[in-house]
């Protein structure tokens, strides 16, 4: 008989079970002996039966779940490293020489002193009267406005409207500003008080405004409108105040221009209004970066509030409390951002160190607990 092989205790029994079908139809029949070679077999199928009763069963192999939480650590770990955060909070504080925001609601700038000095140069045709004949003269740009020694300007209001672009800069003439507001409802109002020079194309008077007269200056009426002006202040720290502007987009740049060497003309261009400033990215805690002179300052809004805007001596003072989906600071051709990994954001709340060290101390001690209980149960 052929020494069979088997792979599991089923295919034994198996066996087994064939081998006694076929013995049971050789059996004799009657009283007649069975033969030695039967009774050898039966004895052979007996052994077999109960070795394949005592022998252990193997145990069922698990498969290993290092390698599958090895690879979900490593994964963990790279998104946590290199994936930022989608924006972060961030408050800004500048002194600098321009400005270019849009507003997303209407706003009015007031709390304006004297002017010693005001030129429109992109304007819609004004209609002014002369206080003294009362006739009335159509003045179009530009025009210049300048208080004599017994009279005075006061820029009493700037109305900008929702989604106007705004620009504030610094020009070559020292405490003179160049305001321009891009909105066809845009208008600025001054008052004018005593003697007053008025200069425009083909017009140039003295006239005599009394108490006051207001003037109200407006957009053009073009394509792209828009109401431009220099603003020469007595006192530039009273110029343009507000307590909270809304802003949608924000750039710290100022328009130059340079000879084209070569060539006959200028290259026009922009570049970093920055003067001084910090950066507090509160997404880390509140950590300082501080800025140097014509540092680049790129800031994509979520949304964002200036707290203050106020011009100085040395060029405009702002802040910004602003909510970024990305904020690159540093030279040009090597900004960095400043949203930090998922890690880095981790890695400053302390809370959350406590809450993964606690809940992992509670794993382990649990884990640790149904060790010893098998352990004791075994």
């Amino acid at each position: 008989m052929a020494d069979p092989s088997f792979t599991n205790a089923g295919d034994l029994k198996e066996f087994i079970a064939t081998r006694l079908a076929r013995i049971s139809h050789r059996l004799p029949e009657g009283d007649e002996p069975i033969g030695e070679t039967t009774m050898r077999e039966v004895r052979f199928l007996c052994e077999l039966t109960r070795l394949a009763g005592d022998a252990p069963v193997p145990p069922t192999r698990q498969r290993s779940m290092i390698p599958a939480l090895l690879a979900l650590t490593l994964v963990c770990i790279t998104v946590l490293v290199f994936v930022r955060l989608p924006s972060i909070r961030v408050d800004i504080d500048l002194l600098c020489s321009g400005l270019r925001f849009r507003t997303s609601t209407p706003i009015e700038l007031t709390g304006v002193s004297a002017i010693s000095l005001l030129e429109a140069n992109e304007l819609a045709p004004i209609v002014l009267e002369n206080p003294a004949t009362l006739e009335p003269t159509q003045l179009g740009a530009p025009i210049e406005l300048r208080p004599e020694d017994a009279g005075s300007l006061t820029l009493s209001s700037v109305t900008i409207p929702a989604g106007a672009m705004v620009s504030l800069h610094t020009t070559a003439n020292e405490g003179t500003w160049r305001l321009q507001i891009e909105h066809r409802d845009a208008s600025i109002s001054a008052t004018a008080r005593g003697r007053v020079q008025v200069a425009a194309h083909e017009f140039a008077q003295q006239l005599e405004f009394g108490r006051g007269s207001p003037i109200l200056l407006r957009a053009t009426r073009t394509d792209s409108p828009r109401l431009g002006l220099f603003l020469t202040p007595q006192r530039a720290e009273s110029l343009l105040t507000a307590s909270v502007i809304p802003v949608e987009q924000i750039a710290f740049e100022e328009p130059v221009q340079n000879a084209s060497p070569g060539v006959v003309g200028v290259i026009r261009g922009d570049t970093s209004s920055v003067i001084v400033g910090s950066v507090f990215n509160v997404a880390l805690g509140g950590r300082e970066l501080a800025l140097k002179k014509r540092d680049a300052v790129q800031v994509s809004l979520a949304t964002g509030y200036l707290r203050e805007l106020r011009l100085e001596p040395a060029g405009l003072r702002l802040s910004l409390t602003a909510e970024a989906t990305e904020l690159l600071v540093g030279r040009a051709g090597g900004l960095q951002s400043l949203r930090p990994s998922y890690l880095e954001w981790l890695a400053q709340r302390h809370g959350l160190q406590l809450a993964w060290g606690s809940v992992a101390w509670m794993f382990g001690l649990l884990v640790g607990g149904v060790k010893w209980w098998q352990g004791a149960n075994a």
